[in-house]
């Protein structure tokens, strides 16, 4: 099997086939695999965002005009989804518009924890949850499991099970601004948040305010996908929060607060199982 990784994810150890980069004057990006693929089977492994959306798409078409055999396109981390369908007049569904592109390529597509799985309504493709793996890393204590809305809410249910904990979902509403609250007491317990990804940190924060006022002791959370944008790592140090258990899926260094899990063993060995 041969593994071809675009830019995006670069930072994962994974022997990949080499490719060739360039630009022309007016800015066109201009690639070439240079490695004989004529016969292959290959695995593409690259994250979905703005500045990586081209290079991607160049690099499955010179793979199949190669010959290679594309057995299965793995995603990590997808952006525009939470773009999943139409909130206000006039605005692009764009989650729709990239499930279109990712649809013409005509290859099995595995994404992981997709953050919305309404964008099957225009792509057929894999979700594929490192959660579970993430739970590994937790130390055994006597969790209450919390969603920090009802968009996550299956999500973290799945986390309870495994933990076989009690599920406590925040409730959330989004208008002029993002109001929170959480209508029961809580045990004294630790309290695990589980969500997809954290990006500015700002529902986390909310989220471990309203906890830490409702009885609960220490609060971690895991999330397959770290951002950490707008300076969410120095307001998350100040947050309360314990531990935040990442993965690799994007390239993000650990902390003494951040804890993150190479996935990149775990991909190889399953990539053509999902």
């Amino acid at each position: 099997m041969k593994y071809i990784l675009t830019d995006s994810v670069k930072h994962l150890k994974i022997p990949s086939v080499k490719i060739e980069k360039s630009f022309f004057p007016e800015g066109e990006l201009s690639l070439r695999i240079k490695e004989d693929l004529k016969g292959k089977d290959v695995v593409v492994i690259s994250n979905i965002t703005t500045e990586n959306i081209l290079e991607f798409l160049f690099v499955v078409d010179a793979a199949k005009r190669m010959g290679a055999k594309v057995k299965r396109v793995v995603i990590p981390f997808m952006s525009y989804a939470r773009q999943d369908k139409l909130y206000t007049r006039g605005e692009a569904v764009s989650g729709a518009v990239i499930c279109s592109i990712l649809k013409s390529l005509k290859v099995p597509i595995s994404v992981f924890d997709v953050h919305s799985l309404m964008l099957r309504k225009y792509l057929k493709f894999r979700n594929v949850s490192l959660l579970p793996m993430l739970v590994e890393q937790l130390p055994k204590k006597d969790w209450v499991v919390v969603s920090p809305d009802r968009g996550g809410a299956e999500r973290a249910k799945k986390i309870a099970k495994i933990l076989g904990a009690p599920l406590v979902v925040i409730k959330k509403i989004r208008e002029d601004h993002v109001d929170m609250w959480l209508d029961e007491e809580l045990p004294r317990k630790d309290v695990l948040i589980v969500d997809d990804m954290v990006s500015s940190g700002t529902t986390l924060l909310k989220a471990a305010k309203i906890l830490k006022e409702k009885g609960a002791e220490d609060i971690y959370c895991i999330s397959t996908h770290g951002l950490f944008v707008k300076g969410a790592r120095s307001k998350l140090l100040g947050s309360g929060i314990k531990k935040i258990f990442v993965t690799n899926s994007l390239n993000v260094k650990g902390s003494k607060q951040i804890r993150v899990r190479r996935i990149e063993s775990w991909i190889v060995g399953s990539s053509l199982r999902w």
